[in-house]
């Protein structure tokens, strides 16, 4: 077996309070060699990101007490003194974080902070430094690489930035790389390109890669194994493939339930892990999951299990105990009853003194641990098989729940949006024409920078308008101010992407939802409390929460309270921002619910921007695919699917990463990112990273145009 890079045994971490010790890992034991990739999942809170910061040495000793045993390459990390441990850091081991932008020092050049470690490890001169430097770029795939050392980090896309953070731990060839959440913000192109990108190094360097994350597509692409973390403990160890395919630990079963698919049925509702993970400033005796299992007994609140391996029991056919004996065993003379050796247990129909050469009746039982596969739990077993008929939704055409002839509520007529780029000027929304149906849902989808956050800033009125029309519920909106305008926002609200940053701090989550009900006079005040509780309720939230603050609530209950903000003027249209991008697929699962339902019980219209395709599948009538400030592809959601037209489009589904029992699957990359929407632009601004891209491609635009039944396309390619 290849030596280990990175081992842990019985790692445990705990932060020091005002209350005491709070244990945020307890006894975590796993190890990863050159050339593996071994990802960490687990919902937030889990103690992913600790186990991470425990590992490089950057948890503060004043605050935190780490014991246990980190081992790298051999060598003991607990005690090693603080000037050792710096001197690992960069040189030996190297982290790539979730935010490139708060990683990255602002103030410097990017040059300066790649030549940084090469210089301080290495000891390169500045010139070799650079040079170095240069090389990484180019390794990273970013062109011209003598401009960019000399720009800042703002200057760089969230992808490229990324691309650098890989670049700069890459720069002293490093043995170890932890990558916590390094693509959770990153669109599915850019995400493929960049896990490729690892993977490749990994392999080619014999680099040990530590892979957190929360995207299960993601470790079936990529890892090797996996290690699933629960309320600071590993409830399940495995290769990738058995775990996928058999995962035993009802946690890890729900958490893979949980996941919005690309493929496969369609669920009419998405399985979620109802509950929260427990408070670990509180001493628990039992199972930390006990509460929100299914399937727990007396046992699991009182006995806390530990990781053992998985056990697989068989019926033997007529066999010889030699045969066994082959196969890893080492069985000798038997007698009536059972007997265990080399790890194998053989018991039921057998004879008093059999002999290895004789044989074993039919029926007997063997029981076969698996030691690669370890779980802790006192029920662990393949997961009860829980999709009925009724749970399945047939494919959602555009029109399906709607009225025969459905009500247009809103309709953009040929918009744009323009900004003033230095002596450039971007074109983010191009010209784009949709209508949104009373009671849809209307997926709109593409890369970061294809300008579809600015659409949706721009139907609210958040930015001025360059050119175009905007009807509401035959209203004309598009210079409509003052009291008019007041009244379409009261209409048309929004569930911004990161509710820590929408809600205000210094409020109550009731005062916040009670704010707008006040300021529209929606209500009398005596009926305000009510109402908002009333909110609450309709969100999935206790009427204790309006009590309070943002910070006292979970990510998913922070974004439950926005929409109940959202909610309180009772609005016909909503515009949900990549409203569910950065929570865990647990609480994603129950968000994606709670919009179908709202969608259902309200009549609610929603136009819903994001970048996953997998949850947009979940949600969405209809999909418009945008690219460049235009849209290029626009179809009800089953038609998309299953025959995407538009190059673009069909690359974007290329890219997510798929699974099915473990199988691997090879994703389309679409290399390069989207350009910069300037006026100078001619022709169909995706040619340049076209496969299909003619002649005509590049001097003519192609429009939007009907390629078949409830699909239109803006491709000049007819296949």
């Amino acid at each position: 077996m290849t030596p280990a890079v990175l081992e842990l045994k019985q790692l445990a971490v705990a932060f020091r309070t005002t209350q005491g010790e709070v244990p945020a890992v307890s006894g975590v034991s796993w190890q990863v060699a050159a050339g593996e990739v071994m990802a960490i999942v687990g919902e937030s809170g889990s103690g992913k990101s600790v186990t991470a910061l425990a590992i490089m040495g950057l948890l503060a000793p004043e605050t935190t007490r780490v014991s246990g045993q980190i081992y790298f390459a051999g060598q003991a990390l607990i005690g090693l003194p603080s000037a050792a441990r710096r001197a690992l850091r960069g040189r030996e081991m190297a982290m790539i974080f979730q935010d490139p932008m708060t990683a990255l020092n602002p103030v410097l050049t990017i040059g300066t902070q790649m030549a940084e470690s090469l210089r301080l490890h290495l000891g390169l001169s500045a010139e070799a430094a650079r040079s170095r430097s240069l090389e990484l770029l180019d390794r990273v795939g970013i062109a011209d690489g003598a401009r960019r050392l000399t720009q800042y980090p703002y200057e760089f896309s969230g992808g490229m930035r990324q691309r650098v953070m890989i670049a700069i731990a890459l720069a002293c060839s490093p043995r170890l790389i932890i990558a916590d959440e390094a693509t959770t913000a990153l669109d599915v192109t850019l995400q493929a390109q960049v896990l490729d990108l690892l993977l490749e190094v990994v392999r080619e360097h014999g680099i040990g890669l530590v892979l957190i994350t929360h995207n299960f597509g993601v470790v079936a692409q990529y890892a090797d194994r996996v290690g699933v973390m629960y309320a600071g403990q590993m409830v399940e160890v495995g290769t990738v493939s058995a775990v996928l395919a058999q995962a035993q630990h009802p946690y890890t079963q729900g958490l893979l339930r949980a996941v919005p698919r690309i493929d496969g049925p369609l669920p009419a509702r998405m399985a979620t892990i109802e509950g929260l993970a427990p408070d670990l400033r509180q001493t628990i005796a039992g199972c930390r999951f006990a509460p929100r299992c299914a399937q727990a007994v007396a046992q699991c609140a009182s006995q806390s299990p530990t990781l053992g391996p998985v056990i697989t029991v068989a019926k033997t056919a007529a066999t010889r105990v030699s045969d066994l004996a082959s196969a890893g065993s080492a069985f000798g003379d038997l007698t009536t009853g059972s007997l265990t050796s080399g790890g194998l247990t053989l018991s039921g129909v057998l004879t008093a003194g059999v002999k290895t050469a004789d044989a074993i009746s039919a029926g007997a039982t063997l029981t076969i641990p698996d030691e690669s596969h370890q779980v802790a739990c006192y029920q662990a077993g393949p997961a009860p098989s829980v999709d009925s008929p009724e749970d399945i939704a047939p494919p959602t055409p555009m029109a399906a729940g709607l009225a025969p002839e459905p009500e247009i509520l809103l309709q953009v007529s040929d918009l744009k949006i323009y900004f003033n780029a230095g002596a450039r000027l971007n074109r983010a929304v191009d010209g784009v024409s949709l209508a949104v149906y009373r009671g849809e849902t209307l997926g709109l989808v593409g890369e970061s920078g294809c300008g579809k956050t600015t659409l949706g800033r721009g139907l609210l009125r958040l930015l001025p308008l360059s050119g175009g029309r905007m009807r509401y519920a035959a209203t004309d909106v598009t210079t409509v101010s003052g009291a008019a305008l007041m009244r379409y926002r009261r209409q048309v609200q929004v569930v911004f992407q990161d509710p820590y940053g929408a809600l205000n701090p210094r409020q109550t989550i009731g005062a916040m939802i009670a704010e707008p009900i006040a300021v529209h006079r929606l209500r009398p005040t005596a009926q305000i409390a009510p109402r908002v509780a009333e909110l609450l309720a309709q969100v999935g939230l206790s009427s204790a929460m309006a009590a309070r603050y943002p910070h006292a609530l979970s990510g998913g209950q922070r974004q439950r309270a926005g929409i109940a903000r959202a909610l309180a003027l009772a609005p016909e249209l909503l515009i949900w921002d990549e409203a569910v991008s950065a929570l865990d697929v647990s609480v994603q699962a129950q968000i994606i619910n709670l919009i179908k339902n709202l969608q259902k019980e309200l009549g609610l219209t929603s136009l819903f921007i994001a970048h996953d395709l997998a949850v947009v599948r979940q949600v969405a009538n209809r999909v418009a695919v945008m690219y460049l400030g235009r849209i290029v592809e626009l179809a009800d959601t089953a038609t998309l699917f299953a025959q995407a037209s538009h190059p673009y489009t069909q690359a974007l589904l290329a890219a997510v990463p798929r699974w099915t029992a473990g199988a691997r699957l090879e994703p389309l990359l679409l290399t390069g990112e989207v350009p910069a929407a300037v006026a100078s632009m001619q022709g169909c601004g995706f040619a340049p990273r076209c496969p299909r891209a003619s002649a005509r491609c590049w001097t003519e635009a192609p429009a939007l145009h009907e390629r078949r039944a409830n699909q239109q396309v803006a491709c000049h390619d007819p296949s």
